[in-house]
């Protein structure tokens, strides 16, 4: 099943994919350090066709498109069973959020290893100019 399939079978959100390349100078990635090392950043956006906004899903750093891609969809695939684990990493947030341009509050919800992970996929992206925040809560565990 595709990534896209797999997303918009569990939450009705279509996905978009982002590519960039960077170059690393002297940044470590987990293995070491690199000098002039080209990568391909992949971030996945889920679209929630009832308010109109993406959000980042994840992130995955490779050497080509087919790598992340295949990253990305091993990531994605297994996401069920990490968050059904008990000792899992992830933990689920609630966002309660004011967009001034549509008028509207909605709630939203992430998995991250912490606040700064999901206000990070909060606002992946996004101006926090048309954008209020009335609340992050950490929902309780199963």
């Amino acid at each position: 099943m595709a990534i896209s399939k797999i997303i918009e079978k569990d939450n009705t959100c279509s996905s978009h994919f982002e590519y960039i390349e960077k170059v690393l100078n002297g940044s470590t990635l987990n293995t070491g350090l690199y000098h002039n090392k080209k990568i391909l950043v992949l971030n996945l956006l889920t679209f929630n066709p009832v308010h109109k906004t993406a959000f980042l899903l994840h992130s995955i750093h490779d050497k080509d498109k087919l790598s992340c891609l295949n990253a990305m969809y091993e990531y994605v695939y297994n996401l069920k069973n990490v968050l059904a684990a008990k000792d899992t990493p992830l933990l689920s947030y609630t966002v309660n959020w004011y967009n001034r341009c549509s008028k509207k509050t909605v709630n939203s919800h992430f998995y991250g290893k912490n606040i700064q992970e999901v206000i990070h996929k909060f606002f992946f992206g996004k101006s926090d100019e048309n954008i209020i925040i009335y609340s992050i809560k950490l929902n309780p565990m199963c």
